[in-house]
């Protein structure tokens, strides 16, 4: 019993994980923060007709193997929220063994470091864990992959389980989220290279651990990222396509409000047409990666002096906005600081880290805000890896403050961190416990039981009609496998492209004439469809078209173009 309670370390971070869960579950509901993710789940449980083929926009082909194995082998159940809660949960313990191992390497009480671990999950993850995205999980996977290694550099010891233990986390995170990787990349490099100088002076064979299980997780990082750039090579026009979407309709909307006649005419379309696709419209041939790229070189983009001076107008914004990010960041330059004030053993490379970290994360919102966009879960894959460098660091030296100034300063300190700590925590636990939208699964079920009853018609829906958030949507009733998005990324992947051809449309050659097939219905929340698309069917028809209002169900209407 005695040798079970000194091994706290271990089975005390899974418990304070589960107890984690359980309080959030508590206080509040899990869900999707916004439809991206259903967008995954719904494909992997078979709601679009055909299950799951490589290319993935943003997936990496393996786990989309396992996803796909998945669910052919357990059909029904939703895999891809199963997978993210087992991955946010893997990241919350291991973030607590980092903290607990390196609190006690300084000689911290147990209780005191479970407290510590505790409140930066409850500060940084409680959002993060109970209002999904795959961005922020992946974030949270970079974080305790960097506090791993800085945990193994305080403690000098399992070098080589550490390591490879953090390199997985990082590869789950990259294959879940890729964009995510070069931020993750770059906490995870400081980290090793703290690991690396606690090293230097340390035992030959704590070398040789960390070369012997670096070589191993280079080797598989390098195949998996072959594999990834074989993948994009072999589907070009898939990925180029989605990259000039991508950049027109995410960093340079603007293009659309001023398309000039003359380019209308280049590209062979009409005015209904670029209302079309300002919503996010991608069926027709003739919107091409040409055609997007060609919109956006028609407008006029900001010189690179009008987006420097936009940086500060938006980081102002953002935390106006976003008041829980402002107590974040001083949570982090608290901790920052008290990484730096307490001495250490090698204290000169133990400050370096804390600031660089620091520093990475500043650089990082610098760059969010130059190039325009500037996302919660962006700022996120750069907070959560640079907390938990800093915390880490922070944990590791409380105790060893030997001067009386030194150690009242850090005291202070440590009381001063509570306040922006409890402030945090109000917003999140505001946002958390707000009333649940219940209109969107409202209409997403009336939309899936109309679809099983007519399983002969194609229903085209717009993406602003999708704003589902369930993490386990019911299907006992059937999955309904004949409902298709217009546009959003969903749009030309194969099975996209396979389920257009199931009701006879060549998906390489879908054109407005299309919609006055039998086949399809179209889906909206309003009275009528959208009259943009009532022109552009009338013009590519080349009469006037009327839409015909086939059914109603709920506040959904079906409309067919006659």
């Amino acid at each position: 019993m005695r040798r079970f309670f000194t091994k706290w370390t271990l089975w005390l971070p899974p418990l304070l994980a589960t107890l984690f869960f359980v309080v959030l579950s508590r206080v509040t509901y899990f869900r999707y923060e916004n439809s991206d993710d259903f967008l995954m789940v719904r494909t992997f449980l078979g709601f679009e007709g055909v299950r799951p083929v490589p290319p993935h926009l943003y997936l990496h082909p393996a786990l989309v193997w396992v996803l796909n194995a998945l669910s052919a082998a357990a059909p029904g159940v939703a895999w891809f929220s199963v997978a993210q809660l087992g991955m946010l949960w893997i990241s919350a313990a291991v973030l607590c063994l980092c903290l607990l191992r390196c609190g006690r390497a300084a000689r911290l009480h147990s209780v005191v470091c479970s407290l510590a671990a505790l409140l930066f999950l409850g500060v940084f993850a409680s959002f993060l864990c109970t209002r999904l995205t795959y961005t922020t999980t992946a974030a949270l996977l970079a974080a305790a992959a960097s506090g791993l290694l800085v945990c193994a550099g305080v403690i000098r010891r399992r070098v080589a389980p550490c390591v490879l233990l953090s390199a997985a986390l990082l590869t789950l995170g990259g294959m879940l989220r890729g964009t995510s990787l070069p931020a993750s990349l770059c906490f995870w490099a400081l980290s090793l290279a703290f690991l690396c100088v606690r090293l230097a002076g340390g035992e030959a064979h704590e070398r040789r651990a960390l070369l012997r299980a670096l070589v191993p997780a280079i080797v598989v990082g390098a195949v998996l990222t072959g594999v990834r750039l074989w993948e994009k090579r072999e589907y070009a026009a898939f990925f180029d396509f989605h990259d000039a979407r991508i950049e027109l309709m995410d960093y340079h909307p603007q293009a659309l409000d001023s398309v000039s006649q003359e380019t209308l005419d280049a590209l062979g379309w009409d005015a209904s047409e670029v209302e079309l696709v300002r919503q996010w419209y991608f069926m027709d041939e003739n919107i091409t990666a040409d055609a997007l790229r060609l919109i956006q070189n028609g407008s006029a983009q900001a010189s690179l002096t009008e987006r420097l001076q936009n940086v500060p107008r938006t980081l102002r914004n953002f935390f106006e906005e976003n008041p829980a990010y402002l107590f974040s960041v001083l949570l982090l330059v608290l901790l920052t600081v008290l990484a730096c004030l307490v001495p250490h053993g090698s204290a000169g490379w133990t400050r370096l880290t804390a600031l660089a970290a620091l520093g990475l994360f500043a650089a990082m919102l610098f760059y969010l805000a130059w190039r325009g966009r500037f996302l919660g879960r962006a700022v996120d894959c750069a907070l959560l890896p640079a907390a938990a460098v800093a915390a880490c660091l922070a944990v590791s030296g409380l105790p060893l403050a030997s001067r009386r100034r030194t150690r009242t300063a850090v005291l202070c300190l440590c009381a001063l961190l509570l306040l922006p700590a409890g402030m945090q925590l109000k917003q999140t636990l505001y946002t958390l416990t707000r009333r649940p939208d219940i209109v969107s699964p409202t209409r997403e079920a009336d939309l899936e039981a109309y679809a099983l009853e007519h399983p002969d018609r194609l229903i085209v829906r717009t993406p602003d009609l999708l704003r589902d958030t369930r993490l386990f949507p019911d299907v006992s009733a059937g999955i309904p496998d004949n409902t298709l998005i217009w546009g959003d990324w969903l749009c030309r992947t194969p099975g996209w492209n396979a389920q257009l051809a199931r009701f006879g449309f060549d998906p390489e050659g879908f054109a407005a004439a299309d919609f006055l097939s039998e086949a399809i219905l179209f889906a909206t929340a309003d009275d009528e469809p959208p009259q943009a698309l009532v022109d552009y069917i009338s013009h590519g028809a080349g009469r006037p078209v009327t839409a015909q209002l086939v059914a109603a169900r709920g506040d959904l209407r079906f409309f067919a173009f006659r």
